[in-house]
């Protein structure tokens, strides 16, 4: 890659100047920052006087110079200033690290990783001491403008990344990895633009965003199935990307059968688990009346089904689509009198739809029903659950729901549904940093 000359120049002084400038007459910055000991300051102003050009120059001189901590909090507290001094851009700037103690050099490292992208290191074919000395003058290379290792390989965005993604952050993760995209090798910019298309799915699908998300995820299984990883790739790679595959696979299958938009999906058990589902990773976020309502929902749509089923389609999402009563709810008390058929129409809540499956027979109908008109109704367990989600401020109260309100109906839920409310049955994929080896075509 072909970069601009740097504009300034941040380089460490030790004993030895020619390199520092043998490495400034390379650069030919129009700005220098020196960063220096008391023992060396003299020297950094002696390789200023001697340059041929006339470069603005400041000087950080440490005098802790072989602590780490001392060097890099230093640095990172006056590099800010510095910048802003001379109204430089980062990119602007080349770091030199071969001055200095190895303390110094290690400290400017560190702290201009954070911030720069242009490095730069004076080597050399003849060195004192029978090689393992300083270069000896006349024998200094230059090698200059090396990338940012962190940068080139994102590896503080992946971290970051890592951290948010456990905690199912997956929009600012998919924005993260858009801008860390634009950094990296192109090599590695198809595995950053997986990850951005996985994370975006699954902010869609905590989102109840299913058909998005489900298409985005065939789109990606898609694109993987036609990648492969690079010959130099670690050998964990293959496995991480079969994983991904497999779950995109599965998630994108379960979320086409699990959609519908006016009653039963074509796998009702999968649009009830995947509503269960979201709200587990709902709870998982704390935000346990959000959650609550999705319980709350997944009773009523197991009720809205399991009616739908027993009337042959009749009734869909708790209304009657049909010209007629079913004839097996002919007798039933919730539909008679004259406005019986009219009341039909409009829909059943909740409660009335196990009613109705209690009419039909249906297990969980029964249940219901005896808990409605026992003597303690009040207290049931039916009751219990449901109160605490319909006190909440998204239902007809004020009251949070909290983690035992939750807890409570989600056990409800699942003694009615005959479903596994104490797991997430579709677990979205651990972040694993094997994803972002580099892709190519086959």
């Amino acid at each position: 890659m072909n970069l601009p000359p740097p504009r300034a120049c941040l380089i460490s002084v030790g004993g030895a100047p020619e390199p520092v400038l043998h490495s400034l007459r390379h650069h030919r910055p129009s700005v220098v920052a020196y960063f220096c000991s008391a023992g060396s300051r003299e020297k950094a102003e002696s390789i200023q006087a001697q340059l041929d050009f006339a470069p603005a120059a400041d000087f950080l001189e440490i005098g802790a110079h072989e602590e780490l901590g001392p060097c890099y909090a230093a640095l990172r507290s006056w590099l800010p200033a510095w910048l802003d001094k001379h109204g430089l851009a980062p990119e602007s700037v080349i770091v030199d690290y071969t001055g200095g103690t190895k303390t110094m050099s290690a400290a400017l490292v560190l702290a201009a990783t954070e911030q720069f992208s242009r490095f730069s290191y004076v080597g050399g074919s003849r060195r004192e001491k029978d090689g393992t000395g300083i270069v000896v003058g006349g024998a200094e290379r230059l090698l200059g403008d090396q990338p940012n290792p962190w940068r080139e390989l994102a590896v503080r965005e992946l971290d970051q990344a890592a951290t948010l993604w456990a905690e199912q952050q997956y929009a600012a993760v998919a924005m993260l990895l858009r801008k860390a995209k634009r950094r990296v090798p192109l090599d590695q910019r198809p595995s950053f633009e997986c990850i951005v298309d996985l994370s975006s799915a699954l902010a869609d699908r905590l989102a109840l965003q299913l058909p998005a998300a489900g298409e985005k995820l065939a789109k990606l299984a898609a694109k993987l199935r036609t990648r492969s990883t690079t010959t130099v790739a670690p050998a964990a790679a293959p496995t991480a990307y079969d994983s991904l595959l497999a779950f995109c696979e599965h998630a994108a299958s379960r979320f086409a059968t699990a959609q519908s938009q006016n009653g039963p999906a074509s796998d009702s058990n999968a649009q009830l688990r995947e509503l269960l589902d979201n709200a587990l990773l709902t709870a998982r976020l704390g935000r346990y009346d959000d959650a609550s309502a999705r319980l709350y929902r997944a009773l009523e749509l197991f009720g809205q089904n399991e009616l739908a089923r027993l009337t042959a389609g009749a009734f869909r999402l708790g209304q009657l689509k049909a010209d007629a009563l079913p004839s097996a709810l002919a007798e039933c008390s919730l539909f008679a009198g004259a406005d019986g058929l009219a009341r039909a129409r409009r829909g059943v809540a909740l409660e009335d739809v196990y009613r109705v499956l209690a009419h039909l027979g249906h297990p969980s109908g029964l249940r219901a029903v005896a808990d409605f008109d026992s003597p303690n109704a009040l207290k049931s367990g039916w009751r219990q659950a449901t109160q605490r989600r319909n006190q909440s401020i998204l239902a007809h109260g004020l009251q949070p729901v909290g983690q035992e309100g939750f807890s409570v109906l989600a056990t409800l839920v699942g003694a009615y549904t005959g479903q596994d409310t104490a797991r997430i049955a579709l677990e979205a994929p651990a972040f694993d940093h094997a994803w972002f080896t580099p892709l190519q075509s086959p």
